[in-house]
């Protein structure tokens, strides 16, 4: 198991697996240290061995006309004209959903009728993953922009439809191919992924110093029925954001915290269902 959580650039990835809490900078450079990257790339296979697969954008090398729609400090109130500049630069096209899901490891919930030679390899499939434009009656129309101001758009008492534990299928019982990009703030998902285990992922912008490097702690990940869950938190700094994938058929669910920009996209089923799992209605979580 992984005991470390590594902190990529400005931004930092805690992890807890099975109790177990520790954190490991990557500072402000270009290269990788290997103990960093080793790190890293431990904790993403622990985190793919679960069904989600966590990756960093660099803000840097956006376009000059995408910097300055992030550099608006007028979160909540974004015109619906920047919402969709922003969705038409980061939304993923099929080919790059279809690249990140082999990547992620995690397969298309729909394939294409089309015959692919198998010798040609996955990313021969060019016709796999659905519908790219989907729907949900209860959350809306994906790819959806999440533009969450000073205070929360839904201060109400009762959890917001993804904020509770669902899973995400259609009437075929065809799942979604679900990605985030969080370009700007803070979100937490929780995810039920069976095993008696707990795992827990920070990944936040600055960077421990040297010194604290092996820094680490218990802290128990527990849902509101007090049984053990996977839990992921982002948070972006000026240079750092982040995608995270995961499969509708997994448990999920997920907050997005104050002045935070996100855009979700869900492929698959043009219609789908985002379903409490049975013992989680109502219940809230921790975030």
């Amino acid at each position: 198991l992984c005991n470390r959580a590594v902190t990529v650039r400005s931004a930092m990835i805690t992890a807890i697996i099975d109790n177990e809490k520790s954190e490991v900078s990557i500072q402000g450079e270009l290269r990788l240290l290997d103990k960093a990257r080793y790190d890293l790339n431990v904790l993403q296979t622990e985190l793919k061995n679960r069904g989600i697969y966590v990756t960093r954008m660099d803000k840097r090398t956006l376009r000059k006309d995408v910097k300055a729609l992030l550099r608006q400090d007028n979160f909540g109130r974004l015109p619906e004209g920047d919402k969709q500049k922003l969705i038409t630069f980061f939304a993923l096209g099929r080919a790059a959903y279809q690249g990140m899901a082999i990547v992620a490891g995690q397969e298309m919930a729909i394939k294409g009728e089309a015959y692919v030679d198998p010798r040609l390899g996955p990313f021969a499939r060019t016709e796999d993953g659905g519908h790219l434009a989907t729907s949900c009656p209860t959350i809306g129309d994906f790819p959806l922009f999440h533009d969450i101001g000073p205070t929360r758009q839904h201060p109400g008492t009762e959890p917001l439809p993804y904020e509770t534990l669902h899973t995400e299928i259609g009437e075929d019982g065809v799942w979604t191919n679900h990605i985030a990009c969080l370009i700007e703030g803070k979100a937490t998902w929780y995810f039920k992924d069976g095993p008696e285990t707990t795992k827990v992922v920070h990944l936040s912008r600055g960077y421990l110093n040297e010194a604290q490097e092996n820094l680490w702690e218990e802290r128990p990940c527990k849902d509101p029925n007090g049984r053990p869950l996977t839990k992921v938190t982002l948070t972006t700094d000026h240079e750092t954001a982040w995608r995270i994938l995961w499969r509708g058929d997994l448990p999920s669910a997920h907050h997005f915290f104050e002045n935070t920009r996100c855009i979700e996209q869900a492929a698959g089923p043009k219609q789908w269902t985002a379903t409490t799992v049975q013992g989680y209605e109502g219940k809230k979580f921790d975030w």
